[in-house]
């Protein structure tokens, strides 16, 4: 037996190898290679080796399959395009923007043989939605969710004809709030912010009727933004203390034993030094509590411990709102519209918003109108205050020394001239002389030597010639600059010839 591993090391022991698991001689094998063949794995047979694409990583340079077993692997066979297969595929979809989007191919089919119509004929762009078709579609359905889903058009119809409560009669509606589900589901939850979290339909609803506080009275109370505590770090071995406040005393000794913001307590805690946390039993209102952390550390310093606080003490560390529901729609009543309501008061809107009460409390205003309207009604007022005649306009047409002057200063009354023909009559006192003639003109054009100077340098002659038709005759002294392509054809040919 021969040993594989070790032959396979070498180019030799490979073609052995190949040998004995087809059974063949060596010679045979260089037999082929010499008459120009290849071994495919794939179709188990010698071809030509000029039958192999090229890959540089194998010792002949070629792959081990031949070109027809790669394009064999990678060719997908589609299917015939046809009516029927359009027809079968375009039942499947709802609309034609998911049949676009997933069967791309034969949706331009369809379109280039003109038979999308009639294919997707049962779809919802082409239904004319009416009260019978709207209710079926509602039947199919089972809840709300698949109905706008399924049928957007039939709920749009339901919702400008104010059918959508009979047409969804038979689908169970959305649970609806009342103090006693309410403070059923509160019991759930330890803490406000997962009662916030987990129903926010039925926080919502106890803050809109006022009966949060009795709804979550057994709840963990926490410090809030309004009442803080205070707590200390100690450091018995070296007689050290930090002194500190928060309304989370929980989620701050997690946040200094993780990364305090304290740079020597972060250094005790890493090297392992062994600390007390302290913490005030009641809470402080935030008026009076940073007073009291001052008061603190002085009071320790005084008792010899080493303070390790940077900052003097004192601060909150965020700032308190003052905005609840009875002050900012009070506020919203000083204001008469939704701009000057911002403009004043953006911490009550901020508020407003955040509680999904700005619609509620801004409904005395007056609505927004669309910059469209706005522009109409504008233009409007300005004809009615304004109404022109000729007499007005000679009049107005007099204080000008030229048209360009007239048009710039009265748009109005050079408008209401023109539209009404009588333009020529108001500005017949005015300068129309053109300084330029064909005489001026080549004058000034021979101080150019090419038409781009003459363009540049004096754009009015050069305009009046174009116009009446004599750039060429006026420019004949210049040089004729050949085309680009030209040239480059001149330089192609010369370069043959070298």
């Amino acid at each position: 037996m021969l040993n594989n591993t070790k032959m396979a090391q070498t180019r030799n022991g490979s073609i052995k190898i190949f040998c004995n698991k087809h059974n063949i001689s060596v010679d045979f094998y260089n037999l082929q290679i010499n008459q120009g063949l290849k071994w495919c794995y794939k179709c188990k047979d010698w071809k030509n080796s000029q039958c192999f694409n090229v890959d540089n990583s194998r010792f002949d340079g070629k792959t081990a399959k031949c070109q027809e077993c790669t394009r064999s692997k990678n060719k997908i066979i589609l299917p015939k395009l046809t009516y029927k297969l359009a027809e079968t595929t375009a039942l499947l979809y709802i609309n034609k923007v998911e049949f676009c989007k997933k069967d791309q191919r034969i949706y331009k089919y369809a379109c280039k043989e003109k038979i999308i119509d009639n294919i997707c004929s049962h779809m919802e762009c082409n239904i004319k939605w009416t009260y019978e078709k709207v209710y079926i579609s509602a039947l199919i359905c089972k809840n709300m969710q698949e109905l706008r889903q399924r049928y957007p058009g039939a709920v749009d119809y339901a919702i400008r004809h104010n059918i959508l409560d009979e047409i969804t009669s038979h689908i169970e509606k959305k649970h609806r709030w009342n103090f006693d589900s309410v403070h059923q589901v509160a019991l759930l939850c330890k803490g406000r912010y997962e009662f916030q979290l987990r129903f926010k339909g039925a926080y919502a609803h106890a803050i809109e009727n006022d009966f949060l506080e009795q709804v979550c009275s057994h709840m963990e109370v926490v410090g809030g933004f309004a009442r803080r505590k205070i707590y200390e770090i100690r450091f018995n071995e070296i007689e050290s203390c930090y002194i500190g406040l928060s309304y989370d005393t929980k989620a701050r000794k997690a946040s200094h034993e993780k990364e305090s913001s304290n740079k020597f307590v972060k250094e005790l805690i890493k090297s392992g030094c062994v600390y007390e946390w302290i913490e005030d039993n009641e809470w402080s209102s935030y008026e009076i509590i940073g007073e009291m952390e001052r008061n603190r550390i002085k009071q320790r310093k005084l008792e010899g411990w080493n303070v390790l606080n940077i900052a003097k003490g004192g601060a909150l560390g965020m700032a308190v709102s003052k905005w609840n529901h009875n002050n900012t729609k009070s506020v919203a009543l000083l204001c008469k519209t939704k701009s000057e309501f911002r403009k004043k008061y953006i911490g009550a809107v901020n508020y407003a918003i955040k509680h999904k009460i700005f619609e509620e409390i801004t409904s005395h205003m007056p609505k927004q109108m669309k910059y469209s309207q706005m522009i109409k009604e504008k233009k409007n007022n300005i004809k009615l205050l304004i109404k022109w005649d000729f007499e007005e306009v000679w009049q107005v047409a007099l204080l000008c020394k030229n048209r360009n002057e007239f048009r710039l200063r009265f748009k109005g009354a050079y408008a209401h001239a023109t539209d009404n023909g009588f333009l020529e009559q108001v500005c017949s006192h005015m300068s129309t002389q053109n300084k330029w003639g064909d005489d001026n003109a080549q004058n000034s054009a021979l101080k150019f030597e090419t038409k781009d100077a003459f363009r540049v340098g004096a754009p009015g002659a050069y305009g009046y010639c174009q116009k009446k038709g004599i750039l060429k005759i006026v420019c004949a002294h210049m040089p004729i600059r050949a085309k680009r392509s030209c040239y480059r054809k001149i330089k192609n040919r010369s370069l043959v010839f070298k």
